[in-house]
């Protein structure tokens, strides 16, 4: 992670460039695989006297939440698990 702060006036500016590898599994196939996750992010937050500390945790979850693939998959073209036996397509043909 990089950041980058400034506070004008009333409100801190965080300028968040996140690179990651996540571990996942694809949708059809099972397969365990990895996603790299390069995300760049532009958060306010107002300045208080009360709260001296501010806490990125719950806008950056958010933000990964908001940008991780409905459906994953370990490769476009993956064939999934024969729906009958149960086999992965993409390394056999099944005889169902």
């Amino acid at each position: 992670a990089q950041a980058h702060v400034s506070r004008i006036t009333n409100t801190v500016t965080v300028g968040l460039a996140l690179r990651a590898v996540m571990f996942a599994s694809c949708s059809r196939c099972l397969a365990d695989f990895d996603i790299n996750l390069n995300l760049s992010l532009k958060l306010s937050f107002p300045v208080s006297k009360t709260e001296p500390v501010i806490d990125l945790d719950p806008q950056i979850r958010e933000e990964i939440i908001l940008e991780y693939p409905i459906k994953l998959l370990c490769r476009p073209d993956c064939k999934g698990l024969c729906p009958k036996c149960g086999k992965n397509l993409n390394q056999e043909k099944c005889g169902c």
